[in-house]
């Protein structure tokens, strides 16, 4: 759903200039692509309808208004589409199809990711079994509880006032203790500060409210920067208060999961004259740390910044790293899944499959010795569900690998290729409050950090792969993946 959205937003803004038709073109296919799959968008003659006006989205302003009507209508139901997809005769749909299609709904929604967690936690936990329209259900009542007014407090450990006048929301420091002690966890909550800023904010959730407010206080932060130079900054306190919860709220972003673990595990975490970290490998990291934890502008514009340190080439258009990250990511699923699958059964089992795995002497020997044992069709069980689903996914990989591996290779491309165009929006545009920025950024940057530990750990091997050359080897071998018996999907990139 969120898709067309961000296919109509894209549509409007070709209309002013800001976005080329290729781009528009592009995200409409992929647009295609989705709702055919995807139950909640309605029957077979509404998702005929919608690819219809999709394929001419970008030439013709009828299309347009034709799939904004639609998307209006389908919206509120999409929920009970994907009821009755899995209460009806015949077949369900697929069950990790479902859950993201569910998640990504919710979020999309305005629910924050904690309070997901912790909504699914409380009503999983209350049921001794649930099927899984069961838990769509859950979904259609969450999702029909109004948004709630909150009051946000956020202490402020100093400021630089100047001489400034202060906003009505604002409240000294004795107004604000007193407003914690109030309205806060209580009189254990008591916090140094220099004043604090209030914010009455109509959210899902209060983690989606403190958000919202921390938002806009970081912009009054680069504004005092910018505005009062070479003075003292806006400092934040670390947690904000939300009237009437018993607990605070941290302020620090949420970790985007940008992990390039070859840096360590190779020991050159803090090397300054290594040949193969300078360049543009050390430029792309410089600009790859906003990516983790940067305001969302800042995060898109440097961690393509990154992308294309890495991988602009002259005689290929700057989006066509999308499709290269791409290649790098699926090729290097099958290893961490499986290596992550290795670790869970040993762990987990005393039987004789766990005690190889846990002698093996290197990842790759582990990785092997579990693949062979689920080729052989050994009946191996997982106790998390997480680790049993991504068993099933292997499978799938082992019985066909260009087939599945090309599917996560689109799949990964798309995520590589919305970012590239939050990054145009962001740069060309002066636009950040996109619809998919949020959507980008809970997808992309951990994405970008598996390609990137891949063209490091390259780079720093005797001989050293350049990345030009680990992306042309991943290419290659995703076209070949299964055809050679010798070669292990978990070796695609050896």
């Amino acid at each position: 759903m969120a898709l067309l959205h961000e296919v109509l937003e894209s549509a409007a803004l070709q209309r002013e200039g800001q976005l080329h038709e290729r781009a528009v073109s592009g995200l409409a296919t992929s647009a295609v692509r989705q709702v055919g799959r995807d139950p909640g968008m309605g029957p077979g003659p509404v998702r005929t309808e919608l690819r219809r006006a999709l394929g001419t989205v970008h030439q013709d302003s009828a299309s347009l208004r034709r799939l904004q009507l639609l998307l209006a209508e389908r919206s509120p139901s999409y929920l009970d589409q994907w009821h009755a997809a899995w209460t009806a005769p015949g077949p369900p749909p697929e069950n990790e199809l479902t859950s993201r299609s569910l998640g990504a709904h919710l979020l999309d929604r305005g629910f924050s990711p904690d309070q997901l967690h912790r909504w699914l936690t409380a009503i999983t936990a209350s049921r001794t079994t649930m099927t899984v329209a069961d838990l769509i259900d859950e979904s259609r009542q969450l999702e029909a509880r109004p948004p709630h007014a909150y009051q946000v407090l956020i202490p402020l450990r100093s400021l630089p006032r100047h001489g400034q006048q202060m906003p009505a929301n604002w409240l000294e420091p004795p107004a604000a203790s007193q407003w914690i002690r109030e309205h806060g966890p209580g009189p254990g909550a008591a916090v140094r500060q220099n004043g604090a800023v209030t914010f009455d904010v109509e959210a899902r959730d209060p983690w989606r409210a403190v958000e919202t407010a921390s938002d806009i206080v970081q912009s009054l932060a680069a504004r005092v920067v910018v505005g009062l130079p070479g003075q003292d900054e806006l400092v934040v306190h670390d947690e904000a208060f939300v009237h009437g919860s018993p607990r605070t709220f941290p302020l620090r972003r949420p970790r985007r999961q940008v992990e390039v673990h070859s840096l360590s595990r190779q020991g050159v975490l803090f090397e300054t004259t290594h040949t193969a970290l300078g360049g543009r490998i050390r430029s792309a990291l410089d600009l790859l740390a906003p990516l983790e934890s940067g305001a969302p502008e800042s995060a898109v514009a440097g961690g393509w910044a990154a992308v294309e340190a890495i991988l602009k080439r002259q005689d290929a258009p700057n989006v066509q790293a999308a499709d290269e990250l791409g290649a790098l990511v699926s090729c290097s699923l099958p290893r961490a899944e499986i290596t992550t699958l290795a670790y869970a059964y040993s762990s987990s089992h005393q039987d004789p499959l766990a005690r190889e795995l846990t002698a093996c002497g290197s990842n790759r020997e582990r990785c092997h010795l579990l693949l062979r044992a689920i080729s052989n069709g050994a009946p191996l069980e997982f106790p998390a569900p997480s680790d049993a689903t991504a068993a099933a996914r292997m499978s799938e990989v082992l019985a066909r690998p260009a087939e599945v591996l090309g599917r996560v290779h689109y799949y990964t491309a798309e995520a590589f290729r919305r970012l590239y165009r939050q990054r145009n929006l962001v740069l060309h545009a002066g636009r950040s409050d996109s619809v998919a920025m949020l959507s980008t950024l809970r997808c992309a940057p951990s994405l970008v950090g598996a390609a990137f530990d891949r063209i490091v750990h390259a780079a720093l091997q005797e001989p050293s792969v350049a990345p030009h050359d680990l992306v042309a080897r991943a290419e290659v071998s995703l076209r070949l993946a299964g055809t050679d018996p010798a070669r292990s999907v978990t070796d695609l990139l050896e």
